[in-house]
């Protein structure tokens, strides 16, 4: 069967939220939504052809084809968690039967990453196979089924000791090529003016067969006036490097391809999470003072020397020291320097005041494996939260052993990286 059903737009169904409520019962699910219709921007128009992924808990209708929310089928997955979930893990089409340990890495700064370890047994014939250093072997892992990963394996390590041989796999998402690779000497010299990023990104990413996905922008897309990818740059770098000037993140989709999205939380908080009570385990937190300002400014500059207006963004939550942090800005685009200022600030945000928990399930309350942008609620005094909290999350990292199965959540202000700012801090 496909893993996609079609839905044709009409004038209750103009943005990703309305068709995900429409198709899933559940607007928080847009992501997959937008993710599987790469060139469509909201608002959408009427009667455009979409495709729309058959989430985990849609009943199919096998004579129609017809696709339902089942919330009955949502308990029922909730019910099997602590049972352990079926994690398959592909690699060039075949099933690896002997897994040891695997671990699975999603941000939203950074392309996702899988890394699993196996026993080596020579009578496996399907280990002969894969066991190719340098072959850049296409993986997948899939989690109950549902495939959650899609990449290149580009490590094989093997470790000898008395118990036995293992190999250690490292792997990330498809489009994690572009950080470690320059464009081919074909496509020099790059240089670019005049030129949307959206389509820059795209056009960048070309050579290497990897599609491009933009979801959660509303704004006309923003234009690149003058950008040059010199020799020795990684395709990567450089379209981060446009993309943050404009409050643009870039990670990677489910299936390996690359996305730029505005960061924004999704929906109510799917969990409420209390120090001392299951399923946290534990609470790691990062208050870094040393990238924390009083205010940043930027400052526009040309060929000549400094050139527009600087723009000043003021922390509300520093007027008591002065921690100031002044930078460059290139007239290279449209931004200008109230953009970068601002795009600087949530960053600095995102960067300085992050909490990391370890939790004993992969999944919320309603079954649904943990993910980017999902809110949730965290309260510890001895961490210096002493009220629920929602925090947006930024990052999430799935372990699984033949003993155990946990997740990291790694969490953030929900304004960070969104060019806003947070209205109250979590210790205040």
């Amino acid at each position: 069967m496909s893993d996609f059903s079609t839905l044709v737009t009409d004038s209750a169904t103009t943005t990703f939220e309305q068709i995900a409520r429409r198709a899933y019962g559940d607007e928080g699910l847009a992501y997959y939504v937008a993710n599987a219709n790469p060139g469509v921007f909201e608002p959408i128009s009427p009667g455009l052809t979409l495709r729309i992924p058959k989430h985990r808990y849609t009943s199919v209708n096998r004579a129609t084809g017809e696709q339902t929310f089942s919330p009955s089928v949502t308990r029922s997955k909730a019910e099997t968690v602590n049972k352990g979930s079926d994690v398959r893990i592909l690699v060039n089409g075949k099933t690896i039967a002997t897994w040891l340990t695997v671990n699975l890495d999603t941000s939203l700064t950074q392309v996702a990453s899988l890394n699993f370890t196996i026993f080596y047994d020579e009578s496996q014939i399907i280990q002969l196979d894969i066991l190719q250093p340098f072959s850049y072997q296409p993986v997948e892992m899939y989690v109950n089924d549902v495939r959650v990963f899609v990449g290149t394996v580009v490590s094989i390590q093997p470790s000898v000791s008395a118990d036995g041989v293992t190999f250690a796999f490292a792997a990330y998402a498809t489009c994690g090529v572009l950080n470690d690779c320059t464009l081919p000497i074909s496509a020099y010299p790059s240089e670019y003016a005049e030129i949307g990023l959206f389509t820059l990104c795209r056009k960048l990413c070309e050579p290497f067969g990897i599609s491009v996905s933009v979801y959660g922008w509303e704004d006309p897309e923003p234009i690149v006036l003058e950008a040059s990818l010199r020799p020795g740059s990684t395709v990567l770098g450089f379209i981060k490097q446009l993309c943050e000037q404009h409050g643009v993140n870039v990670t990677s989709t489910y299936d390996g391809q690359l996305l730029l999205f505005r960061p924004n939380p999704q929906g109510a908080p799917v969990f409420r999470f209390r120090e001392g009570e299951p399923p946290l385990l534990t609470i790691e937190t990062t208050y870094n003072g040393q990238q924390y300002y009083s205010d940043l400014t930027a400052i526009e500059t040309i060929e000549a020397g400094f050139g527009g207006e600087p723009y000043t963004d003021i922390n509300p939550f520093a007027r008591t020291v002065l921690r100031p942090f002044v930078f460059e800005t290139k007239e290279t685009d449209d931004a200008g320097a109230k953009v970068y200022a601002e795009q600087k600030s949530s960053q600095m945000f995102g960067e300085s005041i992050r909490y990391t928990i370890g939790v004993s399930q992969w999944f919320d309350i309603s079954g649904t494996m943990w993910r980017l942008q999902q809110t949730v609620q965290l309260k510890s005094p001895s961490a210096l939260i002493r009220s629920d909290y929602e925090f947006m999350i930024a990052g999430v990292s799935f372990t699984k052993d033949a003993n155990s199965e946990t997740a990291s959540l790694t969490l953030v202000l929900p304004e960070a990286y969104s060019n806003r700012k947070p209205k109250i801090l979590p210790w205040q």
